[in-house]
């Protein structure tokens, strides 16, 4: 995706992207894979990361790979998956990577790239139980411009989406967003795949107009009503590139482009499909 990517000017060398909190901090990060059955299935299975003395935890039903010494990305990348339940509740997990962008001095020539996978996937389960499955992710970056206070940093989010219902009745969702502080103001999306520029500006900044950060949410669902059984699967992969300087879009003429000032965001929307599966009494 980054051929696609034209950078416009140069920056000031003292303009630096640090990387991205994953566990804890503030405002709060994390990561995590749950699923939740009818109680009569067993308990609910979840798996998340929390930050314990600087470093980055894992608890609950799950593995992951990756660093652990930190709860601080810089050029890693980490990825996690939750237990599958199986039985009547069906292959039923979620899961996720991340790969964060280094350390590096950010200008026109020289993006910091950083990107993530999400997938939940709902097995083929026995009808009448509410199932459902979710991958989320939270985490903001560190960013800092002494010869440029209040420099804006430019972004472009270039995303895909496969939503696969296979039998059923099956709910497939997902999100992503990209925002100043703890305020976002989410795109609607039409299609599979496509490309949003925008740029977090001063609401992004800490007091001394030095030290920014932006919040990055994403998550994947998928889930079923209970009354009929379902199955199917939802991946979300997207490239956040993002720059001192505005980038420029190729023109793809097969892909979604949607522009937006200030905050932005992206919402990926649902896709349903029924068979006619009968649910006992």
């Amino acid at each position: 995706m980054l051929s696609a990517v034209v950078a416009i000017g140069s920056a000031s060398a003292q303009s630096r992207f640090y990387g991205w909190t994953v566990a804890g901090g503030y405002p709060s990060s994390f990561l995590s894979a749950r699923a939740d059955w009818s109680s009569d299935l067993g308990v609910d299975y979840e798996f998340f990361n929390g930050e314990s003395a600087g470093a980055m935890t894992w608890t609950g039903q799950g593995s992951a790979t990756g660093p652990t010494a930190s709860n601080f990305l810089s050029g890693n990348t980490v990825g996690w998956e939750l237990a599958r339940r199986g039985g009547a509740a069906g292959a039923t997990y979620s899961g996720g990577s991340f790969s964060a962008a280094p350390a590096m001095f950010v200008n026109g020539s020289t993006p910091a790239v950083t990107q993530i996978h999400l997938y939940s996937v709902l097995g083929d389960n026995d009808p009448g139980y509410g199932i459902d499955t979710k991958a989320q992710l939270k985490s903001y970056f560190f960013a800092s411009s002494p010869e440029q206070p209040y420099a804006p940093m430019y972004y472009r989010i270039d995303w895909t989406l496969t939503a696969s219902p296979q039998s059923g009745d099956v709910n497939l969702s997902a999100m992503l967003s990209l925002s100043e502080g703890h305020y976002a103001t989410p795109l609607a999306l039409n299609g599979s795949s496509g490309s949003v520029l925008g740029q977090l500006g001063t609401a992004s900044y800490w007091y001394d107009g030095n030290w920014q950060y932006g919040t990055l949410e994403a998550w994947t669902y998928a889930g079923d009503g209970g009354s009929w059984g379902g199955a199917g699967r939802v991946d979300l992969w997207a490239t956040i590139t993002m720059s001192r300087q505005p980038l420029a879009a190729v023109p793809e003429p097969a892909s979604s482009l949607m522009l937006a000032l200030g905050l932005a965001g992206v919402v990926a929307g649902v896709a349903r499909r029924r068979h006619g599966r009968l649910h006992p009494h």
